[in-house]
């Protein structure tokens, strides 16, 4: 296990609860599989996502401080999540701009776009073939 200070999250090297995917995170709690821990992009990609959870999640809770009850306030932390379950543009949107993380966090020269797109085309519920994606992915 390690924290990660900025964005705030807990990274576990573990196979529990994945299947095809390498990295997964939920909210700000980051699982990577063990043989991927050395992996710099792989981490970039999945602390994206938990950057954008933490904003949403400020945002969301801002709205709701000023427009509604403060018993209200926790919803917020759910905001993000449902948008990724529940709206394919969001989900969409969120996977490449992950995916640019983890092609720049990468210190060499290899193009993985072809990967990325496959892997949004194939694994993410889209309906997007894989040319489009690689047009979003540059």
């Amino acid at each position: 296990m390690k924290i990660n200070i900025i964005p705030p999250a807990v990274i576990l090297y573990t196979e529990k609860g994945m299947t095809w995917q390498a990295g997964t995170a939920r909210a700000f709690l980051v699982r990577i599989k063990a043989e991927h821990a050395g992996d710099t992009g792989l981490l970039a990609h999945e602390l994206m996502h938990v950057k954008i959870f933490w904003l949403v999640t400020l945002v969301s809770a801002l709205l709701i401080y000023l427009t509604a009850p403060i018993e209200l306030l926790p919803l917020a932390l759910g905001v993000k999540g449902l948008a990724y379950s529940f709206l394919p543009a969001w989900r969409l949107r969120e996977e490449v701009i992950c995916y640019r993380a983890q092609s720049n966090a990468y210190n060499d020269d290899k193009d993985r776009t072809s990967i990325f797109a496959a892997l949004i085309n194939a694994r993410y519920d889209l309906d997007i073939t894989k040319e489009d994606a690689r047009a979003l992915l540059l």
